[in-house]
C-alpha cells in the first residue's frame, strides 16, 4: 500500500517535497487517487501538533486550549491527538467533595462573572453542583438613583448606545419615567 509506505517513511512531508524525495512514490498515490492523504503546505504546527502543545501548552486543559488556541485543538482532534490532552489540569482541576471551599481559597470575593474568565472549570463545577449562589454577583444600586448612575459613568451617551452599553440601566430610567433626560440621537437636517 503507498499511502502506508509514504506514513512509515514520510510522514507529514508536504507534496511538493515528496515530489522531490520520491517522484515514484508521488506518481503512485496520484494515479491511485490517494494524494488528496497528503499535505500540500506545511502544517502549521509542523509535523507533530502534540509535540508543539506539549512545548508550549503542557499546563492547560482541552478546555482552556480550545478557547486559547483553537487551531491547536481542532488538528490536534482531527488528527486523533486530542485524548493524548488532559481533559482537566492534573493540578488544582480536583477539586474534591468541596469546590465551594476551593473558591474560597483561591479566588475569594472574586464575582462570578470575573470567576468564569478566571477559571470557567471552576465556575461550570460550581454551577452544576448548585453552588453558584455562593458566589457574589457584581452588583450596581440602580434603585436610588439610577440617573445619578448615568451621569456618573455613562454622561452623554445617547439613549440607543445606552440600551445597548447597559440595557439594565436604560430600563431602569425608562421605568422610573427619567428616560428623557438621556439625549436622543438627533438626526441632521439635510437642507
Amino acid at each position: 500500500n503507498p499511502l502506508t509506505y509514504y506514513q512509515k517513511h514520510y510522514s507529514g512531508l508536504t507534496r511538493g517535497k515528496l515530489y522531490e524525495v520520491d517522484p515514484n512514490l508521488y506518481q503512485k498515490l496520484r494515479g491511485l487517487g490517494l494524494l488528496k492523504h497528503i499535505p500540500k503546505i506545511e502544517p502549521k504546527y509542523g509535523h507533530n501538533p502534540l509535540a508543539y502543545y506539549q512545548e508550549h501548552y503542557s499546563d492547560i486543559c482541552r478546555g482552556e486550549l480550545q478557547k486559547v488556541n483553537s487551531s491547536l485543538y481542532e488538528n490536534l482532534r482531527r488528527s486523533g491527538l486530542l485524548e493524548q490532552v488532559p481533559r482537566k489540569n492534573a493540578e488544582a482541576r480536583d477539586f474534591g467533595s468541596d469546590p465551594l471551599a476551593y473558591y474560597q481559597k483561591h479566588y475569594s470575593g472574586l464575582t462570578r462573572g470575573k470567576l468564569e474568565k478566571a477559571d470557567p472549570s471552576l465556575y461550570q463545577t460550581l454551577r452544576r453542583s448548585g453552588l453558584l449562589e455562593q458566589v457574589p454577583r457584581k452588583t450596581r444600586d440602580l434603585s436610588s438613583d439610577p440617573l445619578a448612575y448615568y451621569q456618573e459613568h455613562y454622561s452623554g451617551l445617547t439613549r440607543g448606545v445606552l440600551k445597548k452599553v447597559d440595557p439594565s440601566l436604560y430600563q431602569k430610567l425608562r421605568r422610573s419615567g427619567l428616560l428623557d433626560q438621556v439625549p436622543v440621537k438627533l438626526k441632521k437636517n439635510t437642507l
